[in-house]
């Protein structure tokens, strides 16, 4: 529980780091020129829908934790629920944060790709494409920290359920299997966020061939 509580500070942190900055406003204007933001937001609608219910099943499972498996203990079962369900929200806040600018650097290379294919006119297409540069290495900045601190602590998890399920793999408890399923939502939220950010990267790479 303290990793869980350290990893849900390291999340708030994360998410404050994130809303904190001016280039969220930045990025929303150079959308909004591109003719985009719609695509973004819906991209964003549809991560939020998944997440809450994602997150509605770690409640669920904190739940069933603090109320069965330390009812012995009952002055104990508010302040862990809290603690797991504070780790739950902030880490769910931070991935959809980071998924949003993501999907924003995919977007915004997706339509210079189509006004290449488009245009008529090649005047101005090397100037916008440094303009384009230059507001993904600032996205990719804004989320350089927070993605590493997410994986990092992604990390710690992953080796904390590794040593439960190696320490007796036949008597596990329900705690264990909670910490468990947490490593396997974490695992898989981590890959899909690199993954993204890798389409990105192979997309941006294309683009001066093409131009």
């Amino acid at each position: 529980f303290l990793l869980c509580f350290l990893a849900a500070i390291f999340a708030h942190l994360g998410v404050s780091y994130l809303c904190s900055s001016v280039v969220m406003e930045i990025l929303s204007s150079y959308s909004a020129r591109w003719g985009f933001l719609n695509r973004w937001a819906l991209r964003g609608r549809r991560r939020c829908i998944c997440m809450c219910f994602a997150f509605a099943c770690w409640v669920l499972g904190s739940n069933y934790f603090a109320l069965h498996e330390i009812a012995h203990e009952a002055k104990y079962a508010v302040p862990l629920q809290g603690i797991l369900v504070f780790a739950g929200s902030s880490f769910a806040i931070l991935w959809i944060l980071l998924a949003t600018v993501v999907d924003f650097c995919s977007l915004a290379v997706d339509a210079y790709a189509m006004e290449i294919v488009t245009t008529h006119e090649l005047e101005g297409l090397v100037a916008v494409f440094n303009v384009l540069a230059a507001v993904i290495r600032r996205a990719g900045m804004l989320i350089e920290l927070p993605l590493v601190v997410a994986a990092q602590t992604s990390l710690l998890v992953i080796l904390l359920a590794v040593s439960f399920v190696m320490s007796d793999p036949t008597s596990m408890a329900s705690a264990d299997k909670l910490a468990v399923c947490w490593a396997a939502c974490t695992v898989l939220l981590t890959v899909g966020l690199f993954s993204a950010a890798a389409d990105v990267n192979v997309k941006l790479a294309r683009l001066p061939a093409l131009l």
